[in-house]
This record gives C-alpha cells, sequence and structure tokens, in this order.
C-alpha cells in the first residue's frame, strides 16, 4: 500500500515542469478524482502565470504553503477585490494557511519563484462542476485581453510591491 507523500524530489519535478509549460504551472493531485474524501492538488506557479479568478461550487479551497511567495486574491461578482492574503515570507506572520470559502471567487498570482502550494478540496472531484470562472475574466486563451486584464489585475493585487513582468 502507498500513501501520498510530498518530498524535495517530487517539488523539483514539479517545479521543472512549471518552467517547461507556457502556462508558467504545473499541478499533481495527491488522490485520484474518485477519492470521497479530501482532494489535495499540489502546485508550483511561476510568476507570469495567469491564474483565471473562479469559485469552487463543491467546497471551500484550503491553501497550506510550502514555498516562495504568493498572493490568493477574493473577488466579488463584480470583479471587485475583496481581500488580498501574502503567503509566504514578506506576509504578516509569514502565513502558511489560507482557507477561501465557497463560492467565493480568487486566483493567484506568484511573486517569487516559484511558489509551491498545496490546494485541498472536498472530493470526489467532478471537471463539470469543480470551477466556475469570473465571467469578467479573460480565457487564458484570449491573448488580446489576458496581458493587459493580467497587468492591471497584478496592480490591484500586489500595490507598492509591482513591478513590471520579466519573462
Amino acid at each position: 500500500m502507498t500513501f501520498p507523500k510530498i518530498d524535495n524530489k517530487l517539488i523539483e519535478g514539479l517545479i521543472q515542469k512549471a518552467h517547461d509549460s507556457p502556462r508558467r504551472r504545473a499541478s499533481a493531485p495527491l488522490h485520484d478524482d474518485q477519492h470521497p474524501g479530501p482532494q489535495a492538488l499540489r502546485s508550483a506557479i511561476l510568476p507570469g502565470s495567469y491564474v483565471r479568478p473562479h469559485k469552487h461550487r463543491s467546497s471551500s479551497e484550503l491553501w497550506i504553503y510550502l514555498q516562495g511567495s504568493i498572493y490568493v486574491p477574493t473577488f466579488d461578482e463584480q470583479g471587485d477585490l475583496i481581500d488580498n492574503v501574502l503567503m509566504g515570507p514578506g506576509s504578516e506572520g509569514s502565513l502558511r494557511y489560507f482557507e477561501v470559502p465557497q463560492f467565493v471567487y480568487h486566483g493567484a498570482i506568484a511573486v517569487r519563484n516559484p511558489a509551491i502550494t498545496i490546494h485541498i478540496n472536498q472530493g470526489p472531484h467532478n471537471q463539470k462542476t469543480y470551477m466556475d470562472h469570473h465571467p469578467l475574466a479573460p480565457d487564458e486563451k484570449d491573448t488580446a485581453n489576458v496581458p493587459r486584464y493580467f497587468d492591471e489585475l497584478r496592480r490591484r493585487v500586489m500595490g507598492s510591491q509591482y513591478h513590471p513582468l520579466e519573462l
């Protein structure tokens, strides 16, 4: 019998996959989709990765920080910023855990290269009902609108820490 684990080798592999990905991020589940209990997803997110704001219908989402720095902004239905949580060094008390309530739009903006997190949702995982994207946030494939939207989002979220991306 094997048990889900996270070690440095796994993290290094995720980081490499993120560097190799045009999306500048990579993730790997700890459980299969039909696991009825908590579903844990390991993620490596590099600065410049656009994570389209979304909400989860089935459960809240728990974020656990492992390395790097990452903002987890939350939004209302109109796209206005509700809260802006910085996880990792530089955050108040070096925040390591944050819970996004069910039905609350949220995103992720990596600050320090790379941000490694674990996200936990209640299973089983159903791709069709797992998440809804914010209607005002452009689809990742919308190359005409994502750069402007993402730059403005980074300005709003990062405040005085904002800097233009150098990819």
